[in-house]
């Protein structure tokens, strides 16, 4: 019996660690997700503004053309 208990003990303090390991494994994966999201916001908003520069240039363009 008490051998049995020493045995549930150990598997228990490994899966703690266990726990342990996975829980710190997905905090840095969550870090790392918040990143990638903040990057892909600022590059949504940065593309945004580019295309908008890109309207802008193609107006003049035309209007460049239609002056010729």
């Amino acid at each position: 019996m008490s051998e049995n208990m020493a045995a549930l003990t150990t598997q228990k303090a490994d899966v703690d660690k266990q726990v342990a390991v996975l829980s710190h494994a997905l905090e840095t994966t969550k870090a790392e997700l918040k990143t990638a999201q903040d990057k892909v916001a600022f590059l949504t908003d940065e593309n945004k503004v580019i295309l908008q520069e890109k309207a802008v240039i193609q107006g003049q363009f035309k209007q460049l053309q239609s002056s010729l």
